[in-house]
């Protein structure tokens, strides 16, 4: 199914000409010498190259089919018998030359093995130390800006400070503006006094 989406729109399955072939352009061989092939020589080589190909696939098919024939249903050759001349490679094929324990060994198990370690520094080090680290620095950070600063010393001492102050002076002014007359000339003489006692001075 995913090989014959590449020829789509067209209906044959084995065409090359499609939406990938014409969306990936054949470029010419940048290989120096005689090798040095255009685009057009490629997608013909390739063309020739299927034949041989196709007729060695049908070729071997048949021959296992013959081989199958000959073994199990008219039983003219006996399969014991190759087993035991053929033991290595028997035993090889038996066990599908260990493509899928080698594949788990040597590719699989590394990449586990890979996957767990970097697992384990996301999420050990880097989540926990980084990540959270500066989570915990930055909520630190606000409350000493937010608590400390702007609350206790920006908003009680200066702001809510200049307000008691004004307040503090506002009330103790109030008692010199008591609307009598008496009052402001024993203050204007009191000035008057203490500018000529320092004029004195």
């Amino acid at each position: 199914s995913f090989f014959l989406f590449f020829p789509m729109p067209y209906f044959n399955p084995f065409s090359d000409h499609g939406w990938f072939t014409v969306l990936i352009e054949a470029r010419d061989s940048v290989v120096p010498g005689h090798l040095n092939l255009t685009a057009h020589e490629i997608a013909e080589g390739m063309h020739h190259a299927h034949t041989p190909a196709m007729l060695l696939s049908i070729l071997i098919a048949f021959s296992g089919i013959g081989l199958a024939v000959l073994m199990y249903l008219q039983k003219r050759i006996s399969a014991d018998d190759i087993a035991a001349k053929l033991a290595l490679p028997y035993k090889f094929s038996l066990n599908k030359f260990f493509v899928d324990e080698t594949y788990q060994r040597y590719l699989i198990d590394p990449s586990l093995a890979l996957a767990r370690m970097v697992a384990f520094f996301d999420w050990e080090i880097y989540d926990k130390y980084i990540v959270n680290g500066f989570g915990k620095v930055t909520e630190w950070f606000s409350r000493v800006v937010g608590i400390r600063w702007d609350y206790d010393i920006l908003d009680q001492k200066i702001v809510d400070g200049v307000g008691r102050t004004t307040g503090f002076f506002s009330a103790r002014l109030r008692l010199i503006q008591t609307g009598k007359v008496q009052n402001y000339l024993v203050w204007v003489l009191t000035g008057v006094i203490m500018i000529y006692v320092f004029q004195a001075i």
